[in-house]
């Protein structure tokens, strides 16, 4: 199986290099006009509930690690911090993720789309400046240490 932004130009060239490959995955190109940027990115599981107990999902492969709980990402005016989602707001910071869908439905109302363009160009002025910094929280730091 192959995937990875594939599109059907990348798709004959490796089908007439004789890859041995059975099934590819083609989701960005399907989904995404293709003069219109795209976020590549990939889901891991990383925390899992079952009967009120959580058990936290890590990746450690060179290349491949993932941090364990889900997460929270809060912006200062001067840098970002990821941390875990339960942890509280620190003074200063907003809380950037926040929940649009609950099971299968969406819960925000986000249909203007004047005002989603102008809160992503006020955040690309503000904040989209190269070598902005991100750190992790002690709480995070401190889960990933532990798994």
């Amino acid at each position: 199986m192959a995937t990875n932004d594939l599109d059907e130009t990348t798709i004959a060239a490796l089908v007439e290099q004789g890859a041995p490959i059975d099934v590819f995955g083609v989701g960005t190109s399907l989904a995404t006009s293709f003069d219109a940027p795209a976020l590549s990115a990939v889901y891991k599981l990383v925390e899992l509930e079952s009967d009120g107990v959580t058990r936290y999902a890590s990746k450690h492969s060179e290349g491949k690690r993932t941090l364990p709980g889900a997460k929270q990402v809060f912006r200062f005016a001067d840098r970002d911090v990821v941390g875990l989602q339960t942890e509280a707001v620190p003074a200063g910071a907003e809380r950037l993720l926040k929940q649009v869908v609950v099971g299968g439905e969406a819960i925000v109302d986000e249909k203007n789309i004047r005002r989603i363009q102008e809160y992503a160009r006020q955040q690309i002025a503000d904040y989209g400046r190269p070598g902005r910094q991100v750190e992790l929280s002690a709480s995070l730091s401190a889960l990933a240490a532990s798994h």
